[in-house]
């Protein structure tokens, strides 16, 4: 009898053992890939996303938003009558019945079979039960005004909705949604049981964005640049209007128009060209030279200069104007835009005091508007200037510049010599404080520096006012207004032949308005 217990004794002892032998290997040695296992069995995620925030103009009105946007699809090969399907889809989808059954026929295991639908034409299609058919909700950016301003607000990819151009890429940082991954339980046969919670909408969303645009302005911008294009059979135009002090950009926009909603890739009309082309800006570039003559002493408003009648030759080249010129003072030089009284200038004030005062004024450099695509322009340095270099930049040639910063330079006459920041983002609103209103960035715009003396301004803007009265820029006057501003015509080069070609021309005004002087 005893040996009869012991038996069972050691017996127990081993089934125990090996239990604990068990115990081990589960708990120790494959512990952590069971844990993963009955993580993967139990448990999903999905993820929330958030809406990105939209984009008004000054006034409120809006430019840009992100909306719920409805979708059908098919798997073919669940669909069992494939006509009779077509037949009940057609009406819901105001598709064709043909077009329906080549899709639901397809070889392919998946079909888009529309988008952009609206909640009630996919609650006829849920009631419908179709083998074979769903439905999926997803998010689209919109653009509700369309060709307004195309260009400067960008696009944003389809996919994930990041910013690819222009505004939407500029405060991608601030529009961006947040994406949020949950987790939640599920029992054998794949049911949900048991969900994490759900973070608000509102934490989620992107933060809204408002620009110094003016939306009417910005419209009236375009209608007067596609009739200037059409007009001279131009094949692009653009413009800028900022106010100052505050340096608001309140339009900036370009012909031929690009529609953000649905953009071309690639599309040169989609480019934002007044921050993106630098080019050779010609006479319109001249009031910087002089103003910085002026305030370097070198010359005055009424001291006459000789400019020669047979030109002003410079290497082997002869640099010539329309007319024959002899003596001119220095306020006709420039309301008459005399090439070669300008090289006289800037031969007084020199190679070192030009390229520095081109660079106070902006040139050379972004303007810190913040567009990612924003070109700084290129100035050599005056050591690699030769002698026709150095007459030719006095002319607004052999360096390149946007629009942009030839506004921007314009503004420090028209600001008593000071440098304003231009500024496109007027103020940001959290998703969770709508309505508290908007607030100013952190880094909210303030004047740069002095570049030129107050009086230098004075004088500049007064000759300025000159070309409008009597000179080149005649057509900018407007009644009741004060009107300042230079005209340019600047040649472009031929890409086959690499020389200027007088046929090619770019056209520019640059200038301020005031009610009063």
């Amino acid at each position: 009898m005893p040996w009869k217990i012991l038996c069972l004794g050691l017996l127990l002892c081993g089934l125990l053992g090996l239990a604990w032998v068990k115990a081990c290997v589960l708990q120790v040695f494959r512990g952590q890939a069971l844990v993963q296992l009955s993580h993967r069995q139990t448990k999903r995620s999905r993820f929330a996303q958030g809406f990105r925030g939209a984009i008004y103009d000054q006034q409120g009105r809006l430019l840009a938003m992100t909306a719920p946007v409805w979708s059908v699809y098919a798997h073919p090969a669940h669909v069992r009558q494939a006509h009779e399907t077509a037949v009940a889809l057609s009406k819901p989808l105001q598709r064709p019945v043909s077009d329906l059954y080549k899709k639901l026929t397809d070889q392919r295991s998946f079909v888009w079979l529309s988008h952009l639908l609206t909640e009630q034409q996919i609650h006829r299609i849920q009631k419908l039960q179709l083998p074979g058919i769903g439905t999926t909700r997803s998010h689209r950016r919109f653009y509700p005004q369309h060709l307004l301003a195309g260009q400067l607000l960008g696009s944003v990819s389809q996919d994930d909705e990041k910013g690819t151009s222009g505004v939407e890429l500029t405060f991608e940082h601030v529009l961006k949604a947040n994406r949020q991954r949950i987790w939640f339980e599920v029992d054998a046969v794949g049911s949900p049981m048991q969900t994490a919670a759900v973070p608000a909408a509102w934490q989620l969303q992107g933060w809204d964005v408002q620009l110094t645009l003016d939306a009417q302005l910005q419209y009236a911008t375009q209608q007067v640049l596609a009739e200037a294009v059409q007009k001279h059979q131009a094949n692009a135009a653009w413009a800028i209007v900022m106010h100052l002090p505050t340096g608001r950009i309140l339009s900036m926009a370009s012909v031929p128009d690009c529609n953000p909603n649905a953009p071309a890739p690639h599309d040169p009309a989609c480019r934002n060209r007044p921050v993106f082309d630098a080019v050779e800006l010609g006479s319109v570039f001249k009031f910087v030279p002089l103003a910085a003559a002026l305030d370097a002493g070198v010359v005055t408003p009424n001291q006459r200069i000789f400019c020669g009648k047979k030109g002003y030759r410079t290497g082997k080249f002869v640099i010539r104007d329309v007319a024959k010129r002899g003596w001119a003072s220095v306020q006709e030089i420039f309301v008459n835009s005399i090439n070669t009284g300008t090289i006289h200038i800037t031969q007084l004030l020199g190679k070192k005091r030009l390229f520095e005062a081109m660079q106070r004024f902006g040139f050379g450099q972004r303007s810190r508007v913040g567009f990612v695509e924003e070109s700084a322009g290129r100035i050599q340095p005056p050591k690699r200037w030769g002698e026709a270099r150095f007459a030719n930049i006095g002319m607004g040639y052999g360096f390149t510049a946007t629009s942009l910063q030839l506004l921007q330079a314009a503004a420090v006459v028209a600001s008593g010599g000071v440098r304003v920041q231009p500024q496109l983002l007027q103020a940001i609103r959290s998703p969770a404080l709508v309505g508290s209103g908007w607030q100013k960035p952190a880094n909210y715009p303030q004047p740069l520096r002095q570049v030129i003396k107050a009086k230098t301004a004075k004088q500049m803007a007064h000759m300025m006012f000159a070309v409008t009265q009597k000179g080149s820029g005649k057509k900018a006057q407007i009644q009741g207004a004060w009107v300042a501003g230079k005209t340019g015509t600047a040649e472009k080069v031929d890409p086959q032949t690499g020389r200027y070609d007088k046929k090619r021309n770019r056209s520019s005004f640059v200038g301020m308005a005031s009610a009063r002087e």
